[in-house]
Protein backbone atom coordinates (compact mmCIF):
# COMPACT_ATOMS: atom_id res chain seq x y z
CA UNK A 1 0.00 0.00 0.00
CA UNK A 2 1.29 3.51 -0.63
CA UNK A 3 1.33 5.96 2.24
CA UNK A 4 1.34 8.90 -0.58
CA UNK A 5 -1.91 10.95 -1.34
CA UNK A 6 -1.08 9.83 -4.81
CA UNK A 7 -4.13 7.63 -6.60
CA UNK A 8 -4.13 6.76 -9.81
CA UNK A 9 -0.85 5.78 -10.77
CA UNK A 10 0.03 7.32 -13.91
CA UNK A 11 -1.48 10.63 -13.13
CA UNK A 12 1.18 10.88 -10.21
CA UNK A 13 3.66 9.10 -7.94
CA UNK A 14 2.85 11.77 -4.91
CA UNK A 15 1.75 14.84 -4.32
CA UNK A 16 1.24 17.56 -7.14
CA UNK A 17 4.53 19.20 -7.51
CA UNK A 18 3.80 21.58 -10.18
CA UNK A 19 0.99 24.37 -10.43
CA UNK A 20 1.28 23.75 -14.26
CA UNK A 21 -0.76 21.02 -13.95
CA UNK A 22 -2.74 20.60 -17.23
CA UNK A 23 0.39 20.37 -18.75
CA UNK A 24 2.74 18.42 -16.96
CA UNK A 25 -0.12 15.56 -16.03
CA UNK A 26 1.25 12.52 -18.24
CA UNK A 27 -2.64 11.11 -18.12
CA UNK A 28 -5.68 13.23 -17.94
CA UNK A 29 -8.07 10.43 -16.92
CA UNK A 30 -8.43 8.01 -14.69
CA UNK A 31 -11.12 4.69 -14.89
CA UNK A 32 -11.43 2.74 -12.06
CA UNK A 33 -13.02 -1.11 -11.86
CA UNK A 34 -15.77 -2.06 -9.67
CA UNK A 35 -16.67 -5.89 -9.37
CA UNK A 36 -19.18 -6.13 -7.12
CA UNK A 37 -21.06 -4.00 -4.21
CA UNK A 38 -18.17 -3.82 -1.96
CA UNK A 39 -15.66 -2.82 -4.59
CA UNK A 40 -18.27 -0.45 -6.13
CA UNK A 41 -17.80 1.42 -2.51
CA UNK A 42 -14.20 1.21 -2.61
CA UNK A 43 -13.90 2.57 -6.16
CA UNK A 44 -16.10 6.15 -5.76
CA UNK A 45 -14.41 6.82 -2.47
CA UNK A 46 -11.45 6.55 -4.39
CA UNK A 47 -12.65 8.48 -7.23
CA UNK A 48 -13.84 11.10 -4.82
CA UNK A 49 -10.39 11.53 -3.67
CA UNK A 50 -8.63 12.12 -6.44
CA UNK A 51 -11.11 14.54 -7.74
CA UNK A 52 -10.35 16.69 -4.16
CA UNK A 53 -6.49 16.85 -5.46
CA UNK A 54 -7.16 18.04 -8.86
CA UNK A 55 -9.50 20.82 -7.45
CA UNK A 56 -6.72 21.44 -4.59
CA UNK A 57 -4.06 21.67 -6.95
CA UNK A 58 -5.91 23.11 -10.36
CA UNK A 59 -7.65 25.74 -7.82
CA UNK A 60 -11.43 26.08 -7.49
CA UNK A 61 -11.26 29.30 -9.10
CA UNK A 62 -10.35 27.64 -12.85
CA UNK A 63 -12.58 25.15 -12.87
CA UNK A 64 -16.19 23.82 -13.30
CA UNK A 65 -16.72 20.40 -11.57
CA UNK A 66 -19.72 17.97 -13.07
CA UNK A 67 -20.75 14.91 -11.10
CA UNK A 68 -23.00 12.25 -12.62
CA UNK A 69 -24.34 9.74 -10.45
CA UNK A 70 -27.05 8.10 -11.19
CA UNK A 71 -27.50 5.28 -8.41
CA UNK A 72 -29.69 5.29 -5.61
CA UNK A 73 -26.38 4.95 -3.25
CA UNK A 74 -25.13 8.58 -3.56
CA UNK A 75 -21.53 7.57 -4.56
CA UNK A 76 -19.83 11.39 -3.40
CA UNK A 77 -20.99 12.60 -0.77
CA UNK A 78 -18.59 14.70 0.59
CA UNK A 79 -17.83 16.10 -2.73
CA UNK A 80 -21.43 16.82 -3.51
CA UNK A 81 -21.30 18.67 -0.22
CA UNK A 82 -19.04 21.62 -1.72
CA UNK A 83 -20.69 24.72 -2.04
CA UNK A 84 -23.20 24.99 -5.22
CA UNK A 85 -22.66 28.54 -5.80
CA UNK A 86 -21.01 30.65 -8.44
CA UNK A 87 -21.98 27.43 -11.11
CA UNK A 88 -18.44 25.73 -9.98
CA UNK A 89 -20.52 22.27 -8.97
CA UNK A 90 -23.14 20.65 -10.28
CA UNK A 91 -24.44 17.28 -9.27
CA UNK A 92 -26.93 15.46 -11.74
CA UNK A 93 -28.82 12.84 -10.64
CA UNK A 94 -31.32 12.38 -13.43
CA UNK A 95 -30.16 10.43 -16.67
CA UNK A 96 -31.68 13.01 -19.31
CA UNK A 97 -29.90 15.66 -17.59
CA UNK A 98 -26.63 13.76 -17.89
CA UNK A 99 -27.11 12.88 -21.21
CA UNK A 100 -27.67 16.58 -21.89
CA UNK A 101 -24.46 17.33 -19.93
CA UNK A 102 -22.55 14.78 -22.07
CA UNK A 103 -23.39 16.82 -25.17
CA UNK A 104 -22.94 19.97 -23.99
CA UNK A 105 -19.40 19.19 -22.89
CA UNK A 106 -18.65 17.70 -26.50
CA UNK A 107 -19.88 20.99 -27.70
CA UNK A 108 -18.05 23.27 -25.75
CA UNK A 109 -14.83 20.93 -26.51
CA UNK A 110 -15.60 22.15 -30.56
CA UNK A 111 -15.84 25.66 -29.41
CA UNK A 112 -12.67 25.06 -26.93
CA UNK A 113 -10.76 23.51 -30.30
CA UNK A 114 -11.69 26.96 -32.58
CA UNK A 115 -10.34 28.85 -29.71
CA UNK A 116 -7.30 27.26 -29.99
CA UNK A 117 -6.87 26.70 -33.27
CA UNK A 118 -3.27 26.00 -34.52
CA UNK A 119 -1.61 28.38 -32.38
CA UNK A 120 -2.66 27.16 -29.33
CA UNK A 121 -1.70 23.22 -28.02
CA UNK A 122 -3.79 22.96 -25.28
CA UNK A 123 -6.08 24.80 -22.99
CA UNK A 124 -3.51 25.83 -20.67
CA UNK A 125 -1.23 28.15 -23.18
CA UNK A 126 -4.55 29.33 -24.81
CA UNK A 127 -4.93 30.90 -20.92
CA UNK A 128 -1.36 32.09 -20.14
CA UNK A 129 -2.28 34.57 -23.19
CA UNK A 130 -5.68 35.50 -22.82
CA UNK A 131 -6.94 38.12 -19.76
CA UNK A 132 -10.20 36.22 -20.11
CA UNK A 133 -10.00 32.34 -18.76
CA UNK A 134 -11.52 29.73 -20.23
CA UNK A 135 -12.13 27.02 -17.44
CA UNK A 136 -10.58 23.44 -16.77
CA UNK A 137 -13.24 21.13 -16.59
CA UNK A 138 -13.67 17.83 -14.24
CA UNK A 139 -16.26 14.91 -15.22
CA UNK A 140 -16.96 12.57 -12.57
CA UNK A 141 -19.48 9.45 -13.29
CA UNK A 142 -20.58 7.08 -11.57
CA UNK A 143 -20.93 3.48 -14.05
CA UNK A 144 -21.23 5.64 -16.65
CA UNK A 145 -21.45 2.57 -18.88
CA UNK A 146 -24.55 1.50 -17.24
CA UNK A 147 -26.39 4.53 -18.53
CA UNK A 148 -24.48 5.77 -21.03
CA UNK A 149 -24.10 2.98 -23.73
CA UNK A 150 -24.88 5.23 -26.70
CA UNK A 151 -22.71 8.23 -25.94
CA UNK A 152 -19.61 6.03 -25.40
CA UNK A 153 -18.50 6.62 -29.13
CA UNK A 154 -18.59 10.40 -28.58
CA UNK A 155 -16.41 10.31 -24.85
CA UNK A 156 -14.57 7.88 -26.77
CA UNK A 157 -13.65 10.42 -29.61
CA UNK A 158 -13.65 13.26 -26.36
CA UNK A 159 -10.68 11.35 -24.37
CA UNK A 160 -8.36 11.45 -27.27
CA UNK A 161 -8.07 15.04 -26.94
CA UNK A 162 -9.10 16.17 -23.40
CA UNK A 163 -5.66 17.28 -22.56
CA UNK A 164 -5.56 20.00 -25.25
CA UNK A 165 -10.01 20.65 -24.27
CA UNK A 166 -8.75 21.15 -20.31
CA UNK A 167 -11.24 18.08 -19.22
CA UNK A 168 -10.46 15.69 -16.49
CA UNK A 169 -12.34 12.52 -16.50
CA UNK A 170 -12.72 10.85 -13.42
CA UNK A 171 -15.30 7.17 -14.07
CA UNK A 172 -16.10 4.14 -12.27
CA UNK A 173 -16.73 0.87 -15.00
CA UNK A 174 -18.92 -1.80 -14.09
CA UNK A 175 -17.76 -5.17 -15.13
CA UNK A 176 -20.36 -7.11 -14.99
CA UNK A 177 -22.19 -4.91 -17.32
CA UNK A 178 -19.31 -4.86 -19.90
CA UNK A 179 -18.64 -8.41 -19.71
CA UNK A 180 -22.65 -9.07 -20.52
CA UNK A 181 -23.02 -6.14 -22.98
CA UNK A 182 -23.90 -6.23 -27.11
CA UNK A 183 -20.94 -7.05 -28.19
CA UNK A 184 -20.25 -3.57 -30.28
CA UNK A 185 -20.54 -1.55 -27.20
CA UNK A 186 -17.93 -4.24 -25.60
CA UNK A 187 -16.20 -2.97 -28.20
CA UNK A 188 -16.14 0.24 -27.79
CA UNK A 189 -15.34 0.23 -24.16
CA UNK A 190 -11.98 -1.70 -24.22
CA UNK A 191 -11.04 0.91 -26.93
CA UNK A 192 -11.55 3.61 -24.07
CA UNK A 193 -9.82 1.03 -21.52
CA UNK A 194 -6.61 1.42 -23.29
CA UNK A 195 -6.89 5.44 -23.42
CA UNK A 196 -7.22 5.44 -19.78
CA UNK A 197 -5.31 4.38 -16.43
CA UNK A 198 -7.34 1.84 -14.14
CA UNK A 199 -7.43 1.88 -10.38
CA UNK A 200 -8.73 -0.74 -8.18
CA UNK A 201 -8.43 -2.41 -4.56
CA UNK A 202 -5.41 -4.70 -3.85
CA UNK A 203 -5.73 -4.94 -0.24
CA UNK A 204 -7.31 -8.69 -0.39
CA UNK A 205 -6.61 -9.16 -3.60
CA UNK A 206 -9.40 -9.52 -5.63
CA UNK A 207 -9.85 -12.25 -8.64
CA UNK A 208 -10.22 -11.52 -11.79
CA UNK A 209 -11.72 -14.08 -13.21
CA UNK A 210 -13.52 -14.01 -16.79
CA UNK A 211 -12.17 -10.50 -17.54
CA UNK A 212 -11.08 -9.86 -20.95
CA UNK A 213 -6.86 -9.79 -21.34
CA UNK A 214 -6.96 -6.22 -21.82
CA UNK A 215 -7.84 -5.52 -18.43
CA UNK A 216 -5.81 -8.20 -16.43
CA UNK A 217 -3.28 -7.42 -18.67
CA UNK A 218 -3.32 -3.43 -17.30
CA UNK A 219 -3.90 -4.86 -13.85
CA UNK A 220 -0.91 -6.60 -14.09
CA UNK A 221 1.26 -3.73 -15.60
CA UNK A 222 0.47 -1.00 -13.52
CA UNK A 223 -0.55 -2.82 -10.06
CA UNK A 224 -2.12 0.21 -8.28
CA UNK A 225 -2.43 0.90 -4.96
CA UNK A 226 -5.27 2.67 -2.58
CA UNK A 227 -4.63 6.00 -1.20
CA UNK A 228 -7.32 7.24 0.21
CA UNK A 229 -8.01 10.38 1.88
CA UNK A 230 -8.93 10.11 5.56
CA UNK A 231 -12.46 11.44 6.69
CA UNK A 232 -10.80 14.45 9.12
CA UNK A 233 -8.59 15.99 5.48
CA UNK A 234 -11.77 15.46 3.69
CA UNK A 235 -14.18 17.41 6.07
CA UNK A 236 -11.08 20.13 5.95
CA UNK A 237 -10.67 20.39 2.22
CA UNK A 238 -14.24 20.63 1.94
CA UNK A 239 -14.24 23.27 4.51
CA UNK A 240 -11.59 25.57 3.02
CA UNK A 241 -12.64 24.73 -0.75
CA UNK A 242 -16.56 26.56 0.09
CA UNK A 243 -14.43 29.45 1.34
CA UNK A 244 -12.56 29.87 -1.31
CA UNK A 245 -15.53 29.57 -3.40
CA UNK A 246 -18.02 32.52 -1.74
CA UNK A 247 -14.43 34.49 -1.34
CA UNK A 248 -14.81 34.34 -5.52
CA UNK A 249 -17.99 36.16 -5.02
CA UNK A 250 -16.29 39.00 -3.63
CA UNK A 251 -12.57 39.03 -5.18
CA UNK A 252 -10.96 39.10 -8.32
CA UNK A 253 -8.46 36.31 -8.11
CA UNK A 254 -5.42 37.92 -8.75
CA UNK A 255 -3.15 35.64 -11.49
CA UNK A 256 0.52 36.28 -12.42
CA UNK A 257 0.93 39.76 -14.33
CA UNK A 258 3.87 37.58 -16.52
CA UNK A 259 3.89 33.98 -17.95
CA UNK A 260 6.52 33.28 -20.51
CA UNK A 261 7.07 29.47 -21.83
CA UNK A 262 10.86 29.12 -21.65
CA UNK A 263 11.77 25.72 -22.31
CA UNK A 264 10.73 22.15 -21.12
CA UNK A 265 10.44 19.96 -17.68
CA UNK A 266 9.88 16.10 -18.42
CA UNK A 267 9.46 17.18 -22.44
CA UNK A 268 6.00 19.91 -21.13
CA UNK A 269 6.27 23.30 -21.90
CA UNK A 270 7.43 25.21 -18.50
CA UNK A 271 7.15 28.56 -17.82
CA UNK A 272 8.82 31.53 -16.65
CA UNK A 273 6.20 33.45 -14.11
CA UNK A 274 5.88 36.92 -11.77
CA UNK A 275 3.78 38.08 -9.96
CA UNK A 276 0.74 36.98 -7.33
CA UNK A 277 0.39 33.39 -7.98
CA UNK A 278 3.96 32.37 -7.69
CA UNK A 279 4.85 34.80 -5.16
CA UNK A 280 7.75 36.33 -7.95
CA UNK A 281 8.03 40.00 -8.45
CA UNK A 282 11.73 39.89 -8.44
CA UNK A 283 14.18 37.57 -10.33
CA UNK A 284 17.71 36.91 -9.88
CA UNK A 285 19.52 34.87 -12.74
CA UNK A 286 22.63 33.98 -12.15
CA UNK A 287 25.75 31.68 -13.85
CA UNK A 288 28.83 31.49 -16.09
CA UNK A 289 29.20 33.04 -19.27
CA UNK A 290 28.02 30.66 -22.07
CA UNK A 291 25.72 28.38 -20.33
CA UNK A 292 22.60 30.21 -21.16
CA UNK A 293 21.81 33.20 -19.17
CA UNK A 294 21.53 35.62 -22.27
CA UNK A 295 19.14 32.58 -24.04
CA UNK A 296 17.04 32.68 -20.98
CA UNK A 297 17.10 37.04 -20.90
CA UNK A 298 16.34 36.49 -24.50
CA UNK A 299 13.33 34.41 -24.01
CA UNK A 300 11.78 36.43 -22.01
CA UNK A 301 11.99 39.72 -23.73
CA UNK A 302 10.43 37.59 -27.10
CA UNK A 303 7.69 36.52 -24.44
CA UNK A 304 7.31 40.20 -23.98
CA UNK A 305 5.92 40.85 -27.06
CA UNK A 306 2.65 38.86 -27.06
CA UNK A 307 1.46 41.21 -24.18
CA UNK A 308 -0.05 44.85 -24.52
CA UNK A 309 2.36 47.83 -24.41
CA UNK A 310 -0.80 48.74 -21.40
CA UNK A 311 0.13 45.93 -19.58
CA UNK A 312 3.88 45.20 -19.33
CA UNK A 313 6.50 47.93 -20.52
CA UNK A 314 10.81 47.30 -19.80
CA UNK A 315 14.03 48.69 -19.47
CA UNK A 316 17.13 46.77 -21.02
CA UNK A 317 20.30 47.87 -19.72
CA UNK A 318 23.24 45.81 -21.57
CA UNK A 319 26.81 46.27 -20.01
CA UNK A 320 28.15 44.10 -22.20
CA UNK A 321 30.38 45.32 -25.33
CA UNK A 322 28.36 43.22 -27.83
CA UNK A 323 25.57 43.07 -30.11
CA UNK A 324 23.29 41.08 -27.71
CA UNK A 325 20.26 42.88 -27.54
CA UNK A 326 20.81 45.39 -30.14
CA UNK A 327 17.99 43.43 -32.38
CA UNK A 328 15.69 44.26 -29.94
CA UNK A 329 15.51 47.91 -30.10
CA UNK A 330 12.25 48.26 -31.76
CA UNK A 331 11.00 46.13 -29.25
CA UNK A 332 7.14 47.67 -29.03
CA UNK A 333 6.79 47.48 -24.97
CA UNK A 334 10.83 48.17 -24.68
CA UNK A 335 11.32 51.94 -22.95
CA UNK A 336 14.65 52.60 -23.64
CA UNK A 337 17.83 50.58 -24.19
CA UNK A 338 21.20 50.85 -22.50
CA UNK A 339 24.47 49.03 -23.56
CA UNK A 340 27.84 49.35 -22.87
CA UNK A 341 28.16 53.24 -23.34
CA UNK A 342 25.61 53.24 -19.81
CA UNK A 343 27.78 56.04 -18.33
CA UNK A 344 27.36 56.86 -14.46
CA UNK A 345 25.32 59.69 -15.64
CA UNK A 346 22.93 57.96 -17.42
CA UNK A 347 22.33 55.58 -14.55
CA UNK A 348 21.92 58.25 -12.10
CA UNK A 349 19.44 60.05 -14.58
CA UNK A 350 17.76 56.22 -15.40
CA UNK A 351 17.35 55.32 -11.81
CA UNK A 352 15.93 59.10 -11.02
CA UNK A 353 13.44 57.99 -13.58
CA UNK A 354 12.35 55.30 -12.30
CA UNK A 355 11.89 56.57 -8.15
CA UNK A 356 10.04 59.20 -9.39
CA UNK A 357 7.69 57.07 -11.31
CA UNK A 358 7.33 54.75 -8.26
CA UNK A 359 6.87 57.97 -6.13
CA UNK A 360 4.10 58.96 -8.43
CA UNK A 361 2.52 55.49 -8.24
CA UNK A 362 2.46 55.73 -5.01
CA UNK A 363 0.79 59.06 -4.65
CA UNK A 364 -1.75 58.00 -7.22
CA UNK A 365 -2.55 54.90 -5.11
CA UNK A 366 -3.15 57.26 -2.15
CA UNK A 367 -5.69 59.29 -3.83
CA UNK A 368 -7.67 56.47 -5.47
CA UNK A 369 -7.79 55.27 -1.64
CA UNK A 370 -8.94 58.74 0.26
CA UNK A 371 -11.34 59.65 -2.78
CA UNK A 372 -13.51 56.00 -3.24
CA UNK A 373 -12.28 54.61 0.84
CA UNK A 374 -11.55 51.46 -1.08
CA UNK A 375 -8.51 49.00 -0.46
CA UNK A 376 -5.70 49.40 -2.91
CA UNK A 377 -2.80 46.61 -1.50
CA UNK A 378 -0.91 46.50 -4.79
CA UNK A 379 -1.03 47.83 -8.97
CA UNK A 380 -3.37 45.47 -9.45
CA UNK A 381 -6.17 46.67 -6.77
CA UNK A 382 -4.95 49.86 -8.12
CA UNK A 383 -6.02 48.91 -12.10
CA UNK A 384 -9.22 47.39 -11.04
CA UNK A 385 -10.25 50.44 -9.28
CA UNK A 386 -9.40 52.98 -12.52
CA UNK A 387 -10.55 53.20 -15.92
CA UNK A 388 -8.76 51.74 -19.08
CA UNK A 389 -7.39 54.62 -19.63
CA UNK A 390 -5.69 55.74 -16.22
CA UNK A 391 -4.44 51.62 -15.82
CA UNK A 392 -0.54 51.15 -14.75
CA UNK A 393 1.27 48.99 -16.82
CA UNK A 394 4.13 46.91 -15.12
CA UNK A 395 7.79 47.77 -15.73
CA UNK A 396 10.40 45.56 -15.67
CA UNK A 397 14.10 46.66 -14.71
CA UNK A 398 15.94 43.67 -17.22
CA UNK A 399 19.65 44.42 -16.05
CA UNK A 400 22.45 41.86 -17.70
CA UNK A 401 25.56 41.63 -16.27
CA UNK A 402 24.42 43.43 -12.98
CA UNK A 403 27.54 42.81 -10.75
CA UNK A 404 29.20 45.46 -13.20
CA UNK A 405 26.62 47.96 -12.29
CA UNK A 406 26.94 47.44 -8.61
CA UNK A 407 30.98 48.48 -8.54
CA UNK A 408 29.15 51.66 -8.17
CA UNK A 409 27.40 51.87 -4.55
CA UNK A 410 24.49 54.46 -5.78
CA UNK A 411 23.17 51.64 -7.83
CA UNK A 412 23.62 48.98 -4.98
CA UNK A 413 21.45 51.58 -2.87
CA UNK A 414 18.68 52.15 -5.57
CA UNK A 415 18.42 48.25 -6.17
CA UNK A 416 17.74 47.93 -2.57
CA UNK A 417 15.28 50.81 -2.69
CA UNK A 418 12.90 49.35 -5.53
CA UNK A 419 13.11 45.75 -4.00
CA UNK A 420 12.28 47.03 -0.41
CA UNK A 421 9.59 49.36 -1.42
CA UNK A 422 8.33 49.78 -5.01
CA UNK A 423 6.99 45.99 -6.78
CA UNK A 424 3.40 46.73 -5.11
CA UNK A 425 3.24 49.74 -7.55
CA UNK A 426 4.24 47.60 -10.29
CA UNK A 427 8.36 47.99 -10.48
CA UNK A 428 9.61 44.86 -11.01
CA UNK A 429 13.22 43.52 -11.93
CA UNK A 430 15.17 41.05 -13.92
CA UNK A 431 18.79 41.10 -12.27
CA UNK A 432 21.69 38.73 -14.83
CA UNK A 433 24.84 37.99 -12.59
CA UNK A 434 27.58 36.65 -14.13
CA UNK A 435 29.89 36.60 -10.26
CA UNK A 436 29.13 37.17 -7.07
CA UNK A 437 30.75 41.02 -6.94
CA UNK A 438 28.42 42.84 -5.13
CA UNK A 439 25.71 40.62 -4.30
CA UNK A 440 26.70 40.63 -0.73
CA UNK A 441 25.44 44.05 0.23
CA UNK A 442 21.97 43.99 -2.13
CA UNK A 443 20.48 42.05 0.99
CA UNK A 444 16.90 44.41 0.40
CA UNK A 445 17.31 42.62 -3.26
CA UNK A 446 17.44 38.95 -1.65
CA UNK A 447 14.96 39.81 1.02
CA UNK A 448 12.08 40.31 -1.50
CA UNK A 449 13.06 37.92 -4.46
CA UNK A 450 10.77 35.33 -5.08
CA UNK A 451 12.23 33.87 -8.36
CA UNK A 452 15.60 32.41 -8.42
CA UNK A 453 17.27 30.95 -11.41
CA UNK A 454 20.91 29.38 -11.80
CA UNK A 455 22.93 28.35 -14.78
CA UNK A 456 26.61 26.46 -14.22
CA UNK A 457 28.42 28.85 -11.46
CA UNK A 458 31.29 27.90 -9.18
CA UNK A 459 30.86 29.56 -6.21
CA UNK A 460 28.41 28.80 -3.14
CA UNK A 461 24.75 28.34 -3.93
CA UNK A 462 24.00 30.49 -1.00
CA UNK A 463 25.20 33.21 -2.24
CA UNK A 464 22.34 33.89 -4.33
CA UNK A 465 19.92 32.84 -1.67
CA UNK A 466 19.64 29.37 -2.70
CA UNK A 467 19.40 26.73 0.08
CA UNK A 468 22.63 24.82 0.27
CA UNK A 469 21.33 21.36 0.22
CA UNK A 470 20.98 21.85 -3.75
CA UNK A 471 24.78 22.97 -4.21
CA UNK A 472 25.70 20.37 -6.20
CA UNK A 473 23.06 20.70 -8.86
CA UNK A 474 24.16 24.08 -8.98
CA UNK A 475 27.46 23.63 -10.20
CA UNK A 476 26.91 20.28 -12.46
CA UNK A 477 23.85 21.88 -14.43
CA UNK A 478 24.48 21.23 -18.32
CA UNK A 479 24.88 24.26 -21.05
CA UNK A 480 21.58 25.73 -21.01
CA UNK A 481 19.62 24.12 -18.01
CA UNK A 482 18.85 25.91 -15.32
CA UNK A 483 18.05 25.15 -11.80
CA UNK A 484 14.38 27.51 -11.60
CA UNK A 485 13.60 27.76 -7.51
CA UNK A 486 10.40 29.83 -6.37
CA UNK A 487 7.90 29.11 -3.50
CA UNK A 488 6.21 26.49 -5.84
CA UNK A 489 8.93 25.03 -7.79
CA UNK A 490 12.14 23.59 -7.69
CA UNK A 491 12.77 21.78 -11.26
CA UNK A 492 15.79 21.76 -13.80
CA UNK A 493 14.39 23.43 -16.76
CA UNK A 494 15.98 22.36 -20.43
CA UNK A 495 15.69 26.28 -22.59
CA UNK A 496 14.01 26.70 -25.91
CA UNK A 497 16.10 28.27 -28.43
CA UNK A 498 15.50 32.35 -28.46
CA UNK A 499 14.33 33.38 -31.95
CA UNK A 500 17.53 36.21 -32.07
Amino acid sequence: MSNSTAHIKPITAGKFKTKNLPVLLPVNNGLCLQFNDKTAQDVHQQLQSCAFELIENIGIENLKITIIDLDIRANFPDLAKLNQSNDKVTVIRESKAAINIIQNLITHAREIDQKLGSEFQNLQQYNLTNTKKEPFQILLISNFTNNFGAELSSLQALIKQSQRFGIYFLGSLDIAFMINCEARLRQTILSILKQMPFGFPTEKGYIFQNIPDVITKTIDTFGFDWALMSSAKIETTINQLNKKIQSLNNEEIKNNFLSIEIGKVNNQPFYFEMGNSSGSFHAIIAGKTGFGKTSLLKLIIEGIEKYDQKDIQFYLIDRKEDADFVLYRNHKNLIQLYNDKFLEADMLAFFNDILEEAKRRTDLKKELVEAKKVKVADIEDYNAHVAESQKLPHIILIIDETDVLLQNKKAIGYINLIAKKYRSVGINMVLSFNTTYGISEINDLKSNIGLKIAFRLETNASAYGFNDSIEQKFKNLEPFSCLYQDKTNEVIVQLNKPKN
